[in-house]
């Protein structure tokens, strides 16, 4: 069990909810009946208390947690600098959550940061991937994790909007926010594949196609069960980033126990200092997006029928084992000084 200093008196800055990792450890429930992923940070909630305590005097713990996810301008408030004064006094690690499209620079050293969207080419050796959390696929949409056999062709599944179905008001309204240019990157890439592999005949196809983010104009639970179902029934999924340098599809993938046929847009992906990524997944550098479809059978063709179920299980140990919340979070002290 490790200790934790965090100051509880930044709840008096009216942000809520805390950051994930101390939403047990606070007494603070995550609950949304009209969120389609409710439960999903169920199981951490039920072991948080084997993993993590609060203390009070910060100089027995073993980190600092900074008590939000962080958002720009943190590092303006006189609390939040004395708090990593503190922190840096003792000789501690302030750990730094940021679930979001954006990018961050945090101007303090002793500063671990894990992040959902970050770029490699910019990245600091204090910044580490952070995992978009769904609920998991198995047992929320099939009774039981299950592997699809070899056939001859490939099998991709993609469910989601890709560039040229996205409306004209969409996109007027897309040029209207700071973020456009990035909001149409995912989007674009994920056409430049869809396009590449429908036209394969080596290659079978199970695409979905939206006309907008979060299947706009269909209840949200069929729309949601549908997505689970076109992921499970195929080998292989299309992961490409959406507005932020990251996918949750690429998690979900995993939870279903799915080889990723995974984009690389310079990510940094969750544990990379201890997972070789390549080996879990069909790796495709978006530079090379025009080759998807040679990639991808390449790999197919070479891949053993006993190597290619190997590869389902292997994903969805990745996920039980590194991703989900709870396995996350009891990982944490790899980031921290061995003592």
């Amino acid at each position: 069990m490790k200790l934790i200093y965090t100051y509880l008196n930044f709840l008096d800055l009216k942000i809520s909810p805390p950051t994930l990792l101390l939403c047990p450890l606070l007494g603070v429930t995550i609950a949304n009946k009209e969120d389609v992923d409710e439960g999903r940070f169920d199981g951490y909630m039920h072991i948080a208390h084997t993993l993590f305590k609060i203390t009070k005097d910060p100089r027995i713990a073993d980190f600092f947690v900074f008590p939000f996810d962080w958002e720009p301008g943190f590092e303006e408030k006189k609390e939040v600098v004395l708090f990593f004064q503190k922190a840096e006094h003792l000789g501690k690690k302030v750990f730094v959550f940021h679930n979001s499209d954006d990018e961050i620079f945090l101007p303090f050293f002793n500063a671990e940061i894990f992040q959902t969207s970050a770029v490699n080419d910019f990245r600091s050796q204090n910044v580490h991937g952070y995992p978009a959390i769904s609920v998991d696929f198995i047992g929320s949409y099939t009774h039981s994790f299950f592997q699809l056999k070899k056939d001859p062709i490939p099998s991709v599944s993609y469910c989601g909007y890709v560039d040229y179905i996205t409306s004209i008001d969409y996109l007027l309204n897309l040029q209207k926010k700071k973020k456009a240019k990035n909001l149409q990157i995912g989007p674009g890439l994920r056409g430049k594949a869809v396009r590449n592999l429908l036209k394969n005949s080596m290659v079978n196809t199970s695409f979905i196609l939206r006309k907008g983010f979060w299947a706009r104009g269909l209840n949200r639970e069929d729309a949601r069960a549908e997505y689970a179902k076109n992921l499970l029934n195929s080998p292989y999924s299309l992961i490409v980033r959406g507005a932020g340098n990251f996918s949750y599809r690429l998690y979900e993938a995993l939870s279903c126990g799915r080889i990723p046929l995974f984009v690389n847009t310079k990510c940094v992906l969750p544990f990379d200092e201890f997972i070789n990524w390549k080996e879990y997944m069909v790796w495709v550098e978006e530079e090379d997006i025009e080759h998807i479809s040679s990639i991808l059978i390449d790999f197919h063709k070479k891949i053993s029928p006993e190597d290619f179920k190997l590869y389902q299980r292997k994903s969805r140990e990745l996920y039980e084992q590194w991703i989900r919340p709870e396995a996350f979070f009891s990982k944490l002290s790899l980031y921290l000084p061995e003592t």
